[in-house]
């Protein structure tokens, strides 16, 4: 029986894993790659659902308040999970629609906006 290419093995790599005592934390691109993998197989299996809308979300909010790169997926080995990220937040994504809007906000448009995005950098 062939196992999940996203389970941690008895030996985790330490350039995809943070270890603290004996808890292994995924680090960026580990994390974003499991989530998208579940969109995936969601998608290719039921379609369209609530669940699989709930991953895009989560990817989402990895990618916007976690501060992941649009490039966090070129190095995995998995290419349908880096052209379903640069499709959908990565590359492709903001090629067609600008770049993702990073401001620390709640009141988007009332003229209230932080003047810094989420890392510090002026916008």
């Amino acid at each position: 029986m062939r196992r999940p290419s996203t389970e941690i093995r008895d030996i985790a790599p330490t350039e995809r894993f943070t270890t603290y005592g004996n808890l292994h934390y995924p680090l960026e691109q580990t994390l974003v790659e499991s989530f998208v993998k579940a969109a995936i197989d969601e998608e290719s299996i039921i379609g369209h659902s609530a669940w699989g809308e709930s991953l895009k979300s989560w990817v989402s909010l990895m990618t916007g308040y976690l501060e992941v790169d649009n490039d966090a997926l070129d190095h995995c080995p998995d290419r349908q999970a880096v052209e379903w990220y640069s499709h959908n937040f990565g590359r492709i994504h903001e090629t067609k629609f600008g770049p993702i809007d990073r401001r620390v906000s709640k009141r988007l448009g009332s003229g209230k906006e932080t003047p810094i995005d989420i890392r510090g950098s002026p916008i």
